[in-house]
């Protein structure tokens, strides 16, 4: 359980071509997921300058404590799936 984000999504295929990959795939994928879901997820964030470019996303994963990070995943993916 002490993968940290970037182990748990580095299975994932990235099909996108050469010349277009501007972001890694995750980064991409939840800046993407954020500009799309904007109105759900300023319903219980504060989004006041709206949604955080790839490079606060990536700041904000470098950071981070991922044994933490890790277990608050965990929980949250549990709650969601009611383990």
């Amino acid at each position: 359980m002490n993968k940290d984000i970037k182990n748990i999504f580095s299975n994932l295929v990235d099909y996108r071509r050469e010349c277009a990959l501007k972001l890694p795939l995750l980064e991409d994928i939840i800046a993407t997921y954020g500009e799309q879901k904007k109105e759900f997820l300023s319903t219980f964030l504060f989004l006041p300058h709206g949604i955080p470019s790839h490079d606060t996303i990536t700041q904000v994963f470098r950071y981070l404590y991922m044994d933490q990070f890790s277990v608050c995943l965990y929980c949250h993916s549990s709650q969601l799936l009611d383990f």
